[in-house]
């Protein structure tokens, strides 16, 4: 059994190829993940040492890769070739490696399934958040109006203090007015009588 090496960061399989290696890991981290339809990726789990990746290859050579595998850390694997699985299990009988096909067949659904619904809430979320999103903008441009409408009135409110109301004269004005009006009348009355008293002396 042949082992390989692999840094950090690099895809040691890819979804959707073909295969006709597993690997077991013997030293290093590596994580398991697909991608959704909107491109982001989904990590499916993450594996480490004494664990196997890429065995459904080995059981059926016709299903592409259901996953991609990428190296977390530096990795080192042992790599398993079909033929050599094969050599294992040849004192297996057929119906047990009929069993494994189908086994390996639905793992490969269960993967499709897990996408699908994860496709979905995700979408169903980002149809949430927008609505929340377009809610929150109609409520803050509502209060936006208030601010304004507001501010308006406060404006008016500080012009009208500014100019002030009309004031009334001083009560001591006031009397010496009247005051001033009175004496003229009495003036003119004087005078009155004064030209009548010369109109009789002249008659």
């Amino acid at each position: 059994m042949r082992k390989s090496a692999y840094k950090a960061g690099k895809t040691i399989i890819r979804e959707g190829d073909k295969g006709t290696e597993a690997y077991i890991i013997v030293d290093g981290q590596v994580e398991v993940f697909r991608k959704a339809k909107d491109g982001s990726e989904i990590i499916l789990t993450k594996l480490g040492n004494n664990q196997m990746f890429g065995e459904i290859c080995l059981i059926d050579d016709t299903m592409s890769r259901c996953a991609s595998v990428r190296a977390i850390t530096d990795v080192v694997v042992a790599v398993i070739t079909k033929e050599s699985f094969i050599e294992k299990i040849q004192s297996t009988p057929t119906p047990v490696r009929s069993i494994l096909k189908i086994m390996a067949k639905r793992i490969a659904e269960s993967n499709e399934m897990f996408i699908s619904l994860y496709s979905q809430i995700n979408a169903m979320v980002r149809d949430k958040v927008g609505e929340i999103l377009d809610n929150n903008k109609i409520l803050i441009d509502q209060l936006k109006e208030k601010d304004e409408l507001i501010a308006e009135l406060q404006e008016e409110i500080k012009k009208l203090q500014e100019s002030g109301p009309t004031k009334a004269p001083p009560v001591k004005d006031t009397r010496q007015k009247l005051d001033k009006d009175r004496s003229m009348k009495l003036s003119l009355k004087d005078l009155d009588n004064i030209a009548k008293e010369q109109q009789k002396k002249k008659e």
